[in-house]
């Protein structure tokens, strides 16, 4: 199964869509989160690490719902903050 990732579409990131082989949370100032897959490319900015760790449950869930399906690939896009 693929995940592809379509970024958000705000002034702190690039707008692209991504194949993705792992996710990280990369953290800023005060409580501030990237989201960045394949350790480069920021796809997500939230105000707070409480914000990106539920967007980041919500790939894992959906993801776990779809293991049994026959879906090859699945796309997602962030969610704004």
């Amino acid at each position: 199964m693929e995940l592809w990732i379509r970024s958000q579409k705000n002034h702190y990131v690039v707008d692209r869509l991504i194949k993705v082989s792992d996710i990280v949370l990369e953290y800023g100032i005060d409580e501030r989160c990237w989201i960045v897959v394949n350790n480069d490319a920021k796809v997500a900015y939230y105000h707070s690490e409480k914000r990106a760790l539920a967007v980041l449950d919500e790939i894992q869930d959906l993801m776990r719902s779809l293991t049994d399906s026959d879906l090859k690939i699945i796309q997602y896009e962030m969610s704004k903050e």
